[in-house]
């Protein structure tokens, strides 16, 4: 957590697109592999889940620093951010605790998200009290929603394949300072039907997906993506995966269509290669909708006003 920690304040203190990126190699080359993988995640998308909500965050945090909360709310003000208002009223109450990253995803930022009421709150003031106070601005992002990276997922993936000594990838032009791609310009819900094992690291995981919309009775694959969840949820996809194989077709597996996901996407374009006519430009996986069925997923007409 500490370099990530390090790589959050880095990067909102930098401007340009090729620093950046240079900031995300650094980063890439030092930490621990579960580490990148769960950094990759953050950063690359989908953008982890809000598991308090502000009014909790404020009141908490009045509790953690014995203060009024109408004067955690004008500080809040004051300063225009909430998550940096609280990190600046608990310096005095942090701690020292290094937690690895991935450790800290798994077993504090998801179970802060499924926890209840009283158990939430307990949840949130232990990791205040164990966390360093330089590393209390991203985690309190992290766990209100609100942490927006500044990289676009196609640095990230570029960073970690040069950090990786991928000559090809090191060969790649940077994005120029000014031409970042727009976080999820649009979004759409679909149906996993196919996975694949991953590269490298993850060659012994089913990471790689595609997605498929309904069209004239039957579910047509509108896009491919490489991971994009959070590790403990891409390991249970994984998990899910090898007990619903329907088909093999050399290294791809066609599953049972029953998973949804919200995909992000930056535009639409006609394609002759596809049998739906079209796929989605830049598509990465946002987040797992567990309480939709395949049967809700839309059809293709969602996409085709999209179309450039």
């Amino acid at each position: 957590m500490k370099r990530f920690a390090a790589l959050h304040r880095a990067l909102d203190e930098t401007q340009g697109a090729a620093e950046r990126e240079a900031l995300l190699v650094a980063y890439f080359r030092e930490a621990p592999v579960a580490d990148a993988a769960c950094a990759a995640s953050l950063l690359a998308g989908p953008r982890p889940r809000r598991a308090v909500s502000p009014a909790e965050l404020r009141a908490w945090a009045a509790d953690a620093a014995a203060l009024p909360e109408w004067l955690v709310e004008e500080s809040r003000q004051a300063v225009g951010d909430l998550a940096e208002t609280v990190a600046h009223l608990l310096e005095s109450a942090a701690g020292a605790r290094e937690w690895p990253l991935h450790r800290l995803v798994e077993e504090r930022l998801l179970p802060l998200a499924a926890a209840k009421g009283d158990a939430k709150r307990a949840l949130l003031l232990a990791t205040w009290r164990e966390l360093p106070a330089d590393q209390h601005l991203v985690w309190n992002r992290l766990a209100g929603g609100t942490f927006r990276p500044l990289v676009t997922a196609e640095q990230v993936t570029r960073a970690r394949a040069v950090a990786a000594g991928r000559a090809d990838a090191a060969q790649l032009p940077l994005l120029p300072a000014d031409e970042p791609q727009p976080p999820h310009a649009h979004t759409v819900e679909a149906v996993l039907v196919y996975a694949q094992r991953g590269a490298g690291e993850r060659s012994s995981h089913y990471v790689d997906y595609t997605f498929a919309l309904w069209h004239e009775g039957e579910l047509v694959p509108i896009a491919k993506t490489s991971g994009g969840l959070p590790p403990a949820e891409e390991a249970e996809l994984d998990r899910w995966v090898r007990r619903n194989i329907a088909e093999r077709f050399g290294p791809v597996r066609r599953v049972r269509p029953e998973l949804v996901f919200e995909l992000g996407f930056d535009g639409v374009e006609a394609s002759g290669r596809h049998k739906a006519g079209l796929t989605l430009r830049a598509p990465r996986l946002l987040r797992w909708l567990r309480e939709r069925t395949a049967e809700q997923a839309p059809s293709l007409r969602a996409l085709r006003d999209l179309l450039d």
